[in-house]
């Protein structure tokens, strides 16, 4: 969906979810999603666009697992069928999630969606098919004729999982370790910057590979993004292509300040080429979604019980917590602080008596509560009305933001009333993303910006 704003004319934004909530490994597992979830999405939201007619079309977020990904860019007829498909059914896909590299709803992922790191090879091939995939689509749709200047946004980890870099190492050696991983990951992106950068100038589309800060990886949060960020702007491709993705989820666990965040996101300035500071980073893209949050841990054991009770097979929870002088506790996944708890003593009690506990688990923005616990809502509802004021700063004339909610998959989140998970697990999912796109587009429209 396309929204514009009178006061900023030349800077639009689009608005998408994220279709890594659908388990597809091939293209004709991507389509089946298209048609299954978006495209009864999309009908339901009409009411909500000028003459029910998407301007624009219905914007998604495509994820393409590798699998997909290699297919379509080994068979022409897969690729051409995939793109008609979108284009005859109205459907933008302007942005696309390359972080997940397969089997994304599996057990036993967990740290496994870091894999294949930035140090192999293979993750800088499937960014690069899922780039020029992307790249067609804007062809086919002549994405040129858009009255504001359009890019292709993709997301993308920093590099890997810190714990999987370090291993049993400690002090010294865990330091080295990851020194050196982060100097091999930086000219991968590099790499792949210069690549995509190239790629985009031949299609006339600018693509803008989004470095997404995630909790307990090489860059947990904006801050440690920032301190790597001179190290990749070396070249004149890295300079171009490379941007954030701001997660609102991964902003909220790692408790980082909305205003914070953001400054840090847009002023990520470096030295490159020699041509002295740069203006920023471009905000490739904006993730939205909400974090579990669980206030007086120590004054609510059921609450304790419910989040641990959460733990599953699939995805990381990572959690942290802030005590009443700032401090922040890290715990890596649930499991730890199960563990912690049946083991008791100091340690558990320095994570009880915490202000607040917030556990990365992408739950429907458009709720306070779920599954007994708080959420982030109003966390993602700061940062997004913060990034809507200034259209100047973001570094693109349009803005992407892509409902992130993947976690539809786990039934425990959303039973109703009576404790009775939906039957229909497809129809129930659709109706929650209706709902967290409502919320999002009354927050846009009370900040300003329309449905064109």
């Amino acid at each position: 969906m396309l929204f514009r704003h009178p006061a900023h004319p030349g800077r639009s934004l689009r608005l998408a979810t994220c279709m890594n909530l659908w388990p597809a490994e091939d293209p004709a597992g991507v389509q089946a999603g298209l048609a299954q979830v978006s495209l009864p999405l999309r009908d339901a939201l009409r009411d909500l666009v000028p003459g029910g007619e998407y301007g624009d079309g219905f914007g998604v977020g495509l994820w393409l697992p590798a699998a997909a990904a290699f297919a379509l860019e080994a068979d022409p007829f897969a690729a051409s069928e995939l793109r008609e498909f979108l284009t005859e059914e109205g459907l933008d896909a302007f942005t696309f999630n390359a972080f997940p590299f397969g089997g994304f709803h599996q057990a036993g992922l967990k740290r496994g969606v870091f894999e294949p790191d930035w140090t192999n090879p293979e993750r800088g091939f499937y960014t690069r098919a899922v780039a020029e995939f992307g790249l067609s689509i804007a062809e086919t749709q002549n994405w040129r004729n858009a009255a504001v200047p359009r890019h292709l946004s993709i997301s993308t980890h920093t590099g890997g999982h810190r714990a999987t870099v370090v291993g049993d190492a400690a002090g010294e050696e865990a330091d080295t370790l990851i020194a050196d991983f982060r100097t091999r990951c930086i000219a991968s992106l590099q790499a792949i910057a210069n690549g995509l950068g190239r790629l985009g100038s031949s299609a006339r589309t600018p693509v803008k590979l989004g470095l997404e800060p995630e909790p307990r990886s090489l860059a947990g949060d904006t801050r440690e993004l920032s301190e790597i960020w001179s190290e990749l702007g070396q070249s004149k491709g890295a300079d171009e292509v490379l941007g954030v993705c701001l997660d609102t989820c991964h902003a909220a666990v790692e408790f980082e300040h909305p205003g914070a965040a953001l400054e840090r996101a847009l002023g990520m300035a470096t030295e490159a080429n020699g041509r002295g500071p740069t203006s920023g980073r471009p905000l490739a893209k904006v993730q939205f979604s909400s974090a579990l949050s669980l206030e007086k841990p120590s004054e609510n054991p059921d609450g304790v019980d419910s989040l641990l009770g959460l733990d599953e097979a699939v995805y990381l929870h990572q959690t942290t917590g802030r005590d009443g002088a700032g401090e922040l506790r890290f715990a890596g996944d649930l499991p730890e602080l199960k563990a912690l708890r049946d083991v008791g003593g100091e340690a558990v009690q320095r994570w009880l008596y915490c202000d607040e506990w917030r556990c990365h688990f992408h739950v429907p923005v458009d709720l306070d509560t779920t599954a007994g616990l708080g959420t982030t809502r109003s966390f993602a509802d700061d940062l997004l009305t913060r990034v809507t004021a200034n259209p100047d700063a973001w570094g693109v004339p349009e803005l992407h933001v892509e409902i992130e909610t993947y976690t539809w998959a786990l039934p425990t989140l959303y039973k109703d009333s009576a404790g009775r998970a939906p039957s229909d697990r497809i129809t129930a999912t659709i109706r929650g993303i209706e709902a967290e796109y409502r919320h999002v587009i009354a927050l846009l429209r009370e900040l300003g910006w329309t449905p064109v």
